[in-house]
Order: C-alpha cells, then sequence, then structure tokens
C-alpha cells in the first residue's frame, strides 16, 4: 500500500507531468500544485494518509479534494530522497559567512560593471546570468579554467550560467538575490 500512496502523493504535487533536477548533489522537485481529485465516495489511499496526518481534505458534494500537509512533504522527501520545493513551504536557507557574503556582492559588481543582464531563476532556485556574444569570452577568462569550468547552457541568443555554479559554497536563489545591487539590470 505504501508504493500506492507514495504514487499518489507524487501526482498531487505534479510529479507525473515535472522532472526533478540536481543541485549541490541533491535531488530536487518544485511543485506547481497540491491537490488530488477523487469522486465523491473518496479515496482510500488519500484517506490512509489523512488518517495519518499525511493530507487534508475537502469533501464536497461530487468529490473530495485531497491536500498534502506538512507532514506530508515531508514524509513524501523521505520516500523520494529529494528536497520538494512548493510555495507554501519555507526555502531552506543556508549559512553564509562574510567571506561568502562579501563573494556574492565581487560577483555582483562585476556582472554590473560589465552590464551583465540577470534575472531570478525559480526553477532551479537560482539566479540566471545571461551572457551575450560580447559578455562571453571576458566572463568565461574571469570565472573559469580549463580544470574546473563553469556550467553553461546555450539558448538561441545567450548563454545562461547559473550564479551558485561560480560560487564553492551552497546558496540559494532568494540569498544571491537579496546583495543584488541597487540598478543591477534584471530582465533579459
Amino acid at each position: 500500500m505504501n508504493n500506492e500512496m507514495v504514487r499518489r502523493a507524487c501526482h498531487a504535487i505534479g510529479m507525473d507531468n515535472k522532472q526533478p533536477f540536481y543541485k549541490y548533489g541533491e535531488k530536487h522537485f518544485i511543485s506547481y500544485r497540491n491537490y488530488s481529485v477523487s469522486n465523491r465516495l473518496g479515496d482510500e489511499y488519500f484517506d490512509k494518509m489523512e488518517s495519518e496526518g499525511l493530507a487534508e481534505s475537502d469533501r464536497g458534494k461530487q468529490s473530495v479534494t485531497y491536500y498534502l500537509t506538512e507532514k506530508g512533504f515531508q514524509w513524501l522527501e523521505k520516500e523520494c530522497s529529494m528536497v520538494i520545493h512548493a510555495k507554501n513551504r519555507p526555502e531552506k536557507k543556508y549559512h553564509l559567512n562574510k567571506y561568502d557574503e562579501e563573494q556574492i556582492i565581487e560577483i555582483w559588481a562585476w556582472l554590473k560593471k560589465k552590464e551583465i543582464y540577470t534575472s531570478e531563476f525559480p526553477e532551479e532556485l537560482d539566479v540566471a546570468i545571461w551572457l551575450d556574444t560580447d559578455a562571453m569570452e571576458s566572463f568565461f577568462e574571469y570565472f573559469g579554467n580549463e580544470e574546473n569550468p563553469v556550467p553553461a547552457r546555450i539558448y538561441q541568443n545567450a548563454i545562461l550560467v547559473l550564479f551558485s555554479d561560480v560560487l564553492d559554497f551552497k546558496v540559494t536563489g532568494m540569498q544571491i538575490w537579496s546583495f543584488r545591487p541597487h540598478g543591477m539590470r534584471e530582465e533579459w
């Protein structure tokens, strides 16, 4: 029964329509929803999850809608060995020391000086650095080297690099974005 409960819980958070991704060696998934609807008689697996505090339900005349609770998200994270992100769950923050903060500020200053576009990148819980052809060479000379190249994704009109990939410590996108200098261009 546990496997079917996991399958249904994964469906409720949209895992059958969207793939997990890896960051810092951990598997992550960003949930775009948190519900599953069944007929008015309910669903035995979700009813079991509800009895264990893993789900809640809203029972109407024609249907029953189930939602995972925070305890349900924590259970599913353990069952699937991944970090699950959702709008109603607080993002885990990493401890940053003074050197880490200085490194982030220094990179923001360099990006601002070079007028390189950036944007929030919620898909990856990161900040996207958009490099056009004029910015690529100087960026990779400044940040990359042959032994430790910076990963990049090629798009039609630009190269995308994730801000955290140029750092040597763990940090969330929200933490990176909080150090953004005033007047930084934000859109590509």
